[in-house]
């Protein structure tokens, strides 16, 4: 799909980015962040201006987010059940993928919007839909979502320019960076689970004092 997706870039310019950036942002599994790394390679070669595609990219991601949301809002639980029952809603977001987007979304709510923007994109459409499906307040989820959009464009077309050719080598780095985020932010849920359970059960065992 990547090929296909950078010849429409080229071929079409900040209207095929922005429709790309868009459709991944609201949930559509399109790989977003090589385009945007890709776009910012292309402004360090003078192919295309930056201020246009921070402009495209900021756009089309805060619309796409917002997308997400509003479909997560209008069909509440039975978007979730779909995308964990039905085959074709399993392909676009794995069960496993779903479950993890639950727990983080539970625990953090205005943090997992704004971390799932950029370090832990894997989450980011999931998180929109639970966002929605869960009434989180709009002004605030839209508010964290778009510092995240802002965080994520700055830093993708920062270091398409900064590969420039080799930009493949920066969504490398960006991939092993985001898996050892996820990596590490389960050990640390899993942590945080087993010192409360552990003090909870310190506290039970604690004989009660006697009126």
């Amino acid at each position: 799909m990547l090929p296909a997706l950078l010849s429409d870039i080229q071929i079409h310019g900040y209207i095929a980015l922005w429709i790309i950036v868009f459709l991944g942002s609201a949930g559509v599994p399109v790989p977003c962040d090589p385009l945007l790394l890709a776009a910012g390679a292309l402004v360090g070669h003078g192919d295309l201006k930056l201020i246009a595609v921070v402009a495209v990219a900021i756009t089309a991601a805060g619309l796409g987010d917002i997308a997400g949301y509003l479909f997560g809002r209008a069909v509440g639980g039975k978007a979730l059940n779909w995308l964990e029952r039905s085959a074709v809603g399993r392909r676009i977001v794995p069960r496993r993928l779903l479950e993890r987007g639950r727990s983080y979304f539970a625990r953090y709510e205005g943090w997992a919007i704004f971390l799932s923007r950029w370090l832990i994109g894997v989450f980011s459409g999931v998180v929109n839909i639970l966002a929605g499906a869960r009434r989180f307040p709009f002004r605030t989820f839209f508010a964290y979502a778009l510092a995240g959009e802002i965080v994520d464009t700055a830093l993708l077309i920062a270091l398409g320019v900064a590969f420039g050719a080799s930009w493949a080598s920066a969504n490398t780095l960006l991939k092993v960076i985001s898996l050892a985020a996820v990596i590490l932010l389960g050990s640390a849920l899993i942590v945080i689970r087993l010192l409360s359970v552990r003090r909870q059960a310190k506290a039970d065992a604690q004989p009660q004092r006697a009126d």
